[in-house]
């Protein structure tokens, strides 16, 4: 049980494969490291910047990626120094009246990630773009070359790949959360998105708009994307929108095949490839979802909190599945309890109380 210095500390992900952390305090223009074989916390300096998210790793490079919270840029981190080694993109402050996505002004940058062992992109919201960059290793001095930019019709939340891909096709194809615009008429979509690694070049595959999400607020919320999974049998990608909605999209289409009711701030998919199940994560809800990936059919609900939504989260970002896919582990963020969930009854089996508001388990 460790303190940080920074200020609201909103995640922590591993440092390349060692037992050291970097955490994400959102509000501070640092973030911190915690060493938990030490028990050492230390604090970097970001000068101007506010950390957004801090999880992309590369253990080829030794490289981490923040992206920024209040600027359109990437923080490029040495893991085995923990310093800031190059900062990319546009690094000047942006007018938050312009940003209007269904998500909101709040962050310059969507979250960075890899391509490949040697490329990496920023989502920037500001400018409605995808940025790819290459690192170029000069003997252990690592610099970096700009090899590709893709305009994007409003700001997106994250580029997701196909988990344990088995065709060179899966290998270079990933899926954009588009996450929609009311005030200039776009619905939330998906993007496919296909990299070429011998240019680092990356264009537009086929798009999926999601025309029955809500044309506007639902319960003040708008419906924008957040995160998307594909299926373990890769027939399908789960697309959560925060109107209660879960849509379903054939991959070999690109076509919207089914469309269930999830909870509201419906978010984050997790499966368990074993058990066949899919478990929905609603934010702003009560319950998770549970979902038949067989059918496509929602098997059940499960309460996990007897809270209220009041602007916080109800649920974390991002939970997790046993290696036997038996187990679900999740918080009830505002009681403060993790909760065991076993998936072959659908039943909380047992929760240990850990005290403050755990929004989040990693970017």
């Amino acid at each position: 049980d460790l303190n940080v210095s920074g200020i609201n500390p909103h995640s922590l992900d591993r440092a390349g494969d060692s037992n050291k952390f970097y955490v994400r305090t959102q509000n501070s223009h640092s973030f911190d490291v915690i060493d938990f074989d030490t028990g050492n916390v230390k604090t970097i300096p970001m000068g101007k910047h506010k950390p957004r998210a801090i999880g992309a790793t590369n253990l080829k490079h030794h490289l981490q990626l923040i992206s920024v919270k209040n600027r359109p840029v990437i923080d490029v981190i040495d893991t085995t120094t923990d310093k800031i080694i190059a900062t990319l993109g546009e690094d000047k402050d942006y007018d938050k009246s312009k940003l209007t996505s269904n998500a909101g002004a709040g962050s310059a940058t969507g979250h960075s990630f890899w391509l490949d062992s040697d490329h990496f992109a920023l989502i920037d919201r500001v400018n409605n773009k995808v940025v790819v960059w290459k690192v170029i290793d000069n003997g252990g001095a690592k610099s970096f070359k700009k090899t590709s930019e893709l305009a994007t019709k409003t700001a997106i939340h994250s580029v997701e790949r196909i988990v344990n891909p088995t065709t060179k096709a899966d290998l270079v194809t990933f899926y954009e959360t588009g996450e929609g615009d009311l005030t200039k008429g776009i619905d939330p979509y998906v993007q496919e998105v296909i990299f070429d690694p011998k240019t680092g070049e990356i264009k537009n595959g086929k798009e999926t708009i999601l025309t029955s999400a809500s044309k506007t607020k639902v319960d003040g919320k708008t419906p924008s994307t957040h995160h998307l999974r594909i299926t373990p049998d890769k027939k399908y990608i789960y697309v959560p929108t925060f109107d209660h909605k879960l849509h379903i999209i054939d991959r070999a289409t690109m076509k919207v095949v089914k469309e269930l009711k999830a909870g509201f701030g419906a978010a984050h998919v997790t499966f368990s490839e074993p058990l066949h199940l899919a478990v929905i994560t609603n934010h702003f809800d009560k319950f998770l979802t549970i979902v038949d990936t067989n059918t496509n059919k929602v098997v059940k609900e499960i309460k996990i909190t007897d809270h209220k939504f009041h602007g916080h989260l109800l649920q974390p970002h991002f939970s997790y599945v046993s290696e036997d896919g038996k187990y679900y582990f999740t918080f009830d963020t505002q009681g403060g309890d993790f909760l065991k969930i076993n998936l072959e009854t659908l039943e909380i089996e047992d929760k240990l109380h850990v005290g403050g508001a755990p929004e989040q388990a990693h970017s």
